[in-house]
């Protein structure tokens, strides 16, 4: 007696089988079946890739029939068509060839996708790891005076909340905004034929997925050249769309239209953060308020707070 081809805890927990109607037309099974009889085998595979463990029915007449709503009468009657290639295991199991290919496949493709996604959680753990590197410090500005917090209940804070985002204008498809906090990338911009190279080779080899469409000479793929994208800039974004679909659990094939759209993203420049007033020096309060027009005549730090807070209010009511 065969050993089973795979664990007996294999199950397919939603992994769909695809029928190969080309290789049943073809197939002996198939040709020697009555036509009457040809759905019940569809129904006998269709059945088997539910069981524990996938793909093998219980050898057992009255079961299989059963599990396949058939009458007993008609199994029996038809059993040696219908039960063609099932061939019983060491674990009382009965397998078909077919089927165990198809189970096989599921298995590796598992185990593929399993191990893509560790080596991928790897290297973002990696990436991470080296951005938590501590900066060396550049040193304290000269001249900036120090928060004090004496019984005068005065404030000195100093705003630390420094916006560093600039634009500038480059060749990369008009947009040219980068980011001051990233590293300026002078790499060379690739062009469409190696963004189609890239993008298929990576879902091909990490991903196991195939992208037909994102040839060179796809409108996505134009699109996404002319922005004048490097292979750094190309690899972050597919990362960032790698990351969506896994968080979205969404097994789709990544194209060249949704990494732009994290290119684009990653360009545009984030809002500066406001300062919470309460967080502001009195130097910084009476700039707001003198900026809003706000009166701070013979009023303590949280009348001109709540005056500052009042202008803003009402600046966002009438915009």
């Amino acid at each position: 007696m065969s050993e089973a081809p795979y664990p007996s805890d294999t199950l397919a927990k939603g992994w769909r089988f695809d029928l190969d109607l080309e290789r049943i037309r073809q197939s002996d099974t198939w040709a020697l079946t009555p036509p009457d009889m040809r759905p019940w085998l569809l129904m006998l595979w269709s059945t088997a890739w539910l069981q524990s463990p996938c793909g093998t029915l219980p050898d057992n007449d009255e079961l299989i029939a059963a599990h396949v709503g058939m009458e007993l009468s008609a199994f029996t009657l038809n059993r040696d068509r219908l039960m063609r290639g099932w061939w019983r295991a060491e674990d009382g199991r009965l397998y078909h060839r077919v089927v165990t290919e198809r189970v096989l496949e599921m298995l590796a493709k598992r185990d593929g996708e399993r191990d893509r996604k560790a080596a991928y959680r790897a290297r973002k753990a990696a990436e991470k790891k080296s951005e938590d590197v501590p900066k060396l410090s550049h040193g304290t500005g000269a001249g900036l005076p120090r928060e004090s917090h004496g019984k005068d209940d005065t404030y000195t804070i100093t705003n630390t909340n420094t916006n560093t985002n600039t634009n500038t204008t480059g060749s990369n498809g008009g947009s040219g905004i980068t980011r001051a906090h990233d590293p300026v990338d002078n790499s060379e911009r690739l062009v469409a034929a190696e963004i189609s190279k890239r993008l298929r080779s990576w879902e091909r080899d990490e991903r196991s997925k195939a992208v037909s469409s994102d040839m060179p000479s796809a409108p996505q793929v134009i699109k996404l050249a002319g922005l004048g994208v490097s292979l750094p800039e190309l690899r972050r974004a597919y990362d960032a769309a790698v990351a969506d679909r896994e968080a979205a659990s969404d097994p789709t094939p990544i194209n060249a239209g949704f990494v732009r759209t994290f290119v684009e993203k990653h360009r545009r420049p984030e809002r500066p953060r406001r300062t919470p007033l309460a967080s502001m020096t009195d130097n910084e309060l009476m700039a707001e308020a003198k900026r809003l027009r706000v009166d701070t005549y013979k009023l303590d730090r949280w009348q001109v707070i709540a005056g500052i807070q009042r202008a803003i209010d009402a600046q966002g009511a009438t915009a």
